[in-house]
């Protein structure tokens, strides 16, 4: 007992052997430096080499706080389950890696949902809390270690202070204080890797000689490709440098690892390794000083020949810029200037947003617009940006991971040209010009040139603003002008002439005076700029974007009965894995596995080795060749991803990416995924006959119901149009077992009660103010929820009107199916006819280029046009100019479409069938053309473009882009969930 307390370590430590949670500090005070490197870095790399060190018989787990959002509390978060740590400490080490600082730190409540994990009333349960923070989220720390130390069985917490100050860990040492735990102070890497060790490793068992066998093998050739994004260009030895770590930390021997160019054969690196865990660390290269390091796991299988491993590895950022709104950037275009010289007009600096702070250094710059691109790591960038040394903006960005984050940049500038003139209105002889946001005095201007050349005016890049020029020809003394210019903002060109001999006016001076500098500072991005907006980063929230594999780790079950996936593109359920006994599993695929055509589906065996690379998210790949499939698990590490491939070898192969389904999501083997597939019900006037509603279970819909609505069902006279929307699959249920229950349709828009105020078999549905109340008619198809108290069939004048008119009186007059209603097209598009699939071609920059210049517009009426961004000569005017239009008729789902070209007059005849893919994009089968074409949605939910962004003349951009010709309402519109509907 004394020998361990001369040691420092408390009494209970080796007691007895108890699960372990490492509570890990994800705060974003972990930006913070300590020599050079931040400290989540530091944390990172130490606590990996640490928990290699771990016995693996041993159980440990990891929760994180603060990593998801900034100012929640709540961001709390079990990343890894406890469990022996030979499968749980891959995954701690992959989580803390990918982890992202953001948010406060709630440290009491994590350590409080740690102990209630480990049973710690039951058993013996130990917390480590690595923290670099106080506690920030209104709790006591003191009070609850007392609280755990009398409630537990034997309970410790181990507080590992990283960076504080005495005084800040003095508030959290009572932690360990008070129960038995140790304190332990780390002010750099060093201390913090002899804190983890006498905390997290005390149990390690250093490794014997006789562990390792002498045997000698050549191993096993690997290839490696590497990408920034899944969409971007494959990399190598240009662009990276770094090696190979075995699963213990020791390097693995240059000789055995080679960077490449992936020009010459195609591969990014390659290696000779033996079958095993193995992490990569890579340096990433950039231009502007951009890059990132990269660490992931990734494991080599035994057998024979050649193996992949392909990895995307970070995220990247593209600029598209906008002088202004009205007036993009065309790249190899001239680009006009009144300030001289040959450098770049252009210049960019990115910066971490770290705890709602600007970083001290940038990440990346960019000098010109030749290469508007950078690898970044995932995370809250402020960008600051000058044009032409006349304006400097901030703009603050989300790069997502693993794919390319397309970002406008608008500099919000006005180009304004200055024709100054003698006093016979001749131009003057070498025009100089001065701007300045202050009464001037001396050389208190921020941008000067020349304004005209050779007869030729060129403009200044100025914000919107009241400033003061000074103009005049070179030498000309009190013969130069001065006056006040306005730039209003409307973005249009703005043209001055002025003569000469022109002063300040009193009250100019004295409103210039009055309102100090226009310029809310002079921002130096290279060249110095007016800034006239600060970005508020105090304010930042995260953007809503799914977070990536790499910042996650969802529990994966042991025992559990099915590993449920989703298709990343169409948010479907649709591939499901099951244990059998032996450990070995089917994988069911479901119909339209793929997002689109040309893909049925499967249900096959696989191997207990997949079945463990998916349960515990190993980075591997299987070719099931008997079955014409390959499965990539855990791609690049992102352990909630898997990737499908049919026919892999083939010319044409048919890929897929899935992620991991929300816990709780089903989807049984051999069954429909809904049990009520098939089911259909039709309301409507008992009295009349007439049919306004229709419920159903589409198959492809997941287990969701869908909502049919006819136009006018909200009564005789009244605006309310048809539209189409899905429902929680329980509104079956609770019409036949009686309930009263409201649901939300899925646009967020509208609402169906049913057996309202107790009565059976009738509902309410209200939207915007509609309303209209129906009773159940006819329902057709039992699915396999069938229950007896089904409504009965309408009798006496409800079947004859049933009878009559095989499609009732259901709007629109024609009789359309169910199917063909969902399928026909209609919305905003990049047509694309390479054939590529959708995540290919939405994953490219060049979508939402061809969306902003050029989209395709097709409305629910069959009205077909392209149109064209053009520059508008004033600021009510509509940008978006109709090139190409014409009628289509529409047949069920066919559309036969003649287009004339308002130019030239030229008619171009289509005719295809529409297939609608999710999300708001379609697959066109055009006649004619052996492969399908994509209908792309330029607007669809997680996507780069929003249908509400608010244009300069207060119009939204789906409006203008949706706006038509012939006077006539579009028709259709986008929720706020960016998803397309009929109506307005």
């Amino acid at each position: 007992m004394c020998n361990l307390l001369a040691f420092g370590l408390p009494t209970n430590v080796y007691a007895q052997e108890a699960d372990t949670i490492v509570v890990f500090d994800g705060s974003g005070s972990m930006w913070g430096q300590i020599e050079g490197r931040t400290k989540i870095e530091i944390a990172r790399e130490t606590l990996s080499s640490v928990l290699r060190e771990i016995e693996p018989s041993s159980r440990i787990g990891m929760i994180a706080y603060g990593h998801r959002q900034k100012g929640a509390c709540s961001d709390i978060e079990t990343v890894v389950p406890v469990e022996q740590a030979s499968r749980s400490v891959p995954q701690m080490i992959s989580v803390a890696n990918g982890l992202q600082p953001k948010g406060k730190t709630p440290l009491s409540d994590a350590v409080r949902i740690a102990a209630n994990e480990l049973r710690f009333t039951e058993n013996a349960a130990t917390v480590i809390l690595v923290t670099d923070g106080i506690e920030t989220c209104d709790a006591d720390p003191c009070a609850l270690a007392s609280e755990l130390e009398n409630l537990g069985v034997n309970f410790t917490t181990h507080v590992v202070g990283f960076g504080l100050s005495q005084d800040e860990g003095r508030q959290v040492q009572c932690l360990a204080e008070n129960t038995g735990g140790l304190y332990l102070a780390a002010k750099d890497a060093d201390e913090l890797g002899e804190a983890l060790r006498r905390t997290v490793a005390n149990n390690a068992i250093s490794p014997n000689e006789d562990d390792f066998g002498s045997e000698i093998s050549l191993g096993r050739p690997i290839r490696f490709i590497f990408r920034d994004t899944d969409a971007g260009e494959q990399i190598g030895v240009r662009q990276l440098s770094g090696g190979l770590e075995h699963a213990d930390g020791t390097p693995v021997e240059n000789a055995q690892f080679q960077l490449e160019y992936p020009e010459a054969k195609g591969n990014s690196a390659t290696a000779v390794l033996e079958p095993g865990q193995y992490v990569a660390k890579l340096q990433r290269e950039g231009a502007g000083g951009s890059g990132y390091t990269a660490r992931y796991a990734f494991e080599v299988p035994e057998g024979e020949g050649e193996y992949l491993v392909e990895a995307s590895l970070s995220g990247s950022l593209t600029l598209n810029l906008f002088i202004n709104p009205n007036l993009p950037y065309v790249k190899g275009e001239a680009f006009p200037t009144a300030v001289g010289g040959s450098r770049p007009r252009f210049h960019f600096a990115i910066y971490p947003i770290v705890d709602g702070a600007k970083a001290e250094q940038p990440a990346a710059t960019i000098a010109g617009a030749d290469d508007l691109t950078r690898p970044l790591p995932p995370g809250t960038y402020l960008i600051q940006g000058n044009i032409d040394s006349g304006t400097s903006v901030e703009r603050v960005v989300e790069v997502k991971p693993a794919r390319p984050t397309v970002y406008n940049f608008s500099f919000d500038a006005t180009r304004v040209f200055v024709d100054a003139r003698e006093a016979d209105g001749s131009p003057v002889k070498r025009q100089t010009t001065y701007w300045y946001d202050k009464v001037p005095s001396g050389r208190n201007y921020w941008v000067h040139g020349a304004g005209a050349r050779d007869g030729d005016l060129q403009p200044f890049y100025l914000p919107t603003g009241d400033w003061v020029v000074n103009v005049g020809g070179e030498g000309y003394g009190k013969r130069r002008s001065e006056l006040v210019v306005t730039v209003p903002g409307d973005f249009r060109d703005l043209r001055l002439e002025v003569g000469e001999g022109r002063t300040l006016t009193e009250a100019e001076k004295a409103m210039l005076e009055a309102r100090g500098s226009g310029c809310l500072e002079i921002l130096r991005v290279v060249r110095d700029g007016c800034l006239v907006e600060k970005a508020q980063l105090s304010s930042i929230e995260p953007s809503g974007e799914q977070p990536a594999a790499s910042e996650t780790v969802t529990q994966k079950a042991s025992v559990a009965p099915s590993i449920i996936f989703n298709n990343r593109s169409t948010k479907k359920t649709v591939l499901s894995f099951h244990e059998s006994d032996a450990g070995a599993g089917r994988m069911i695929l479901g119909d339209g596995w793929c997002g689109r055509g040309g893909c049925a589906a499967r249900d096959v065996e696989v191997p207990a080795a997949l079945m463990d690379a998916v349960r515990n998210g190993q980075t591997a790949t299987f070719d099931l060749s008997e079955n014409a499939l390959r499965i990539f698990t855990a791609p690049g590490g992102f352990e909630d991803t898997l990737t499908v491939i049919e026919n892999p070898d083939s010319n044409r192969p048919v890929k897929a990416v899935m992620v991991l389904a929300p816990e709780g999501q089903t989807m049984e083997p051999g069954k429909p995924v809904s049990e009520h597939t098939g089911v259909r019900l039709v309301f409507g006037d008992a009295f009349t006959g007439k049919r306004y509603v229709v419920i159903d279970y589409p198959p492809e819909a997941d287990g969701a119901a869908r909502i049919v609505l006819a136009e006018g069902w909200c009564g005789q006279g009244l605006d309310c149009a048809g539209s189409i929307a899905g429902l929680p699959a329980g509104i079956i249920d609770a019409l036949e077992e009686g309930r009263t229950q409201t649901f939300q349709d899925s646009w967020g828009i509208g609402t169906v009660t049913v057996n309202p105020e107790g009565q059976r078999n009738f509902i309410e549905v209200a939207e915007k103010g509609k309303y209209g109340k129906f009773q159940l008619l006819e329902r057709n198809g039992s699915g396999t929820g069938d229950k007896s108290s089904a409504a009965p069939a309408p009798s006496g004048n409800q079947a004859e009107a049933s009878q009559g008119n095989a499609s009732g009186t259901m709007s629109p007059p024609e009789e359309v199916s169910l199917d063909d209603q969902v399928n026909r097209v209609f919305g905003v598009f990049n047509i694309n006819q390479t054939g590529a699939s959708v995540d290919e071609v939405v994953g490219n920059y060049a979508h939402v280029d061809q969306c902003q210049r050029a989209p395709t517009v097709i409305w629910p009426d069959g009205t077909m046009a392209r149109k064209q961004f053009v520059q508008p000569q004033g600021p009510d005017e509509n940008p978006y100019k109709t090139v190409a239009s014409g009628q289509c008729q529409i047949s069920g789902t066919q559309f036969n479409c003649s287009l004339t070209d308002r130019q030239n007059g030229d008619v171009q005849n289509l005719t295809f069938k529409s297939r609608l893919l999710g999300n708001n994009h379609y697959a066109l089968e055009v006649k004619g053309q052996e492969n399908s074409w994509l209908a792309v949605s330029c607007f669809f939910p997680d996507g780069e473009l929003r249908a509400d962004t608010v244009m300069p003349n207060g119009r939204s951009l789906a409006e203008l882009i949706m706006e038509r010709t012939d006077a006539q309402s579009p028709g259709m519109g986008f929720d706020r969930n960016n998803m397309a509907f009929r109506g307005q």
